[in-house]
């Protein structure tokens, strides 16, 4: 009977301690690009290209077009929302390039519980045609 009561004992320690765990969504990179105060025509053509960084825009690593909904419409990365790559993107109807760069990062816990966590990288600030901004992404017109 002891054995039964110290069994029991140590399963609801566990249930306990394991209940203060939770599974949040935790993404590395940069996540998505919100436009700001972009008419439906002017956000229908856009193309984003990656560089590698630190090389001036000049060694390019991917390209994609994509069209955005407007105003306040995010618009996503689909290749490497990259920790190491420098960003151009094209507003092609209204011919403005917004170039996107220092990417700083900071490790996060993900999925905290109370002796363990996992990290990830958490995008911390960055840089639009030279001005420091602040997260999350941005681009207004």
């Amino acid at each position: 009977m002891k054995k039964l009561t110290y069994f029991l004992i140590l399963l609801a320690i566990i249930f306990l301690i394991s209940s203060c765990c939770y599974k949040k969504d935790c993404i590395s990179g940069m996540g998505p690009i919100q436009l700001n105060n972009f008419t439906i025509q002017e956000a229908d053509s856009i193309a984003i290209i990656s560089y590698q960084q630190n090389t001036n825009y000049t060694v390019k690593i991917d390209s994609f077009f994509t069209s955005a909904s407007g105003n306040s419409s995010p618009i996503l990365i689909p290749f490497t929302s990259g920790l190491s790559l420098d960003y151009k993107i094209i507003f092609i109807n209204i011919g403005r390039v917004y170039l996107l760069n220092n990417f700083s990062f900071k490790k996060k816990i993900c999925d905290p519980c109370l002796f363990w966590g996992t990290y990830y990288d958490a995008l911390d600030g960055y840089e639009i045609n030279g001005q420091k901004q602040d997260i999350p992404v941005q681009i207004s017109k």
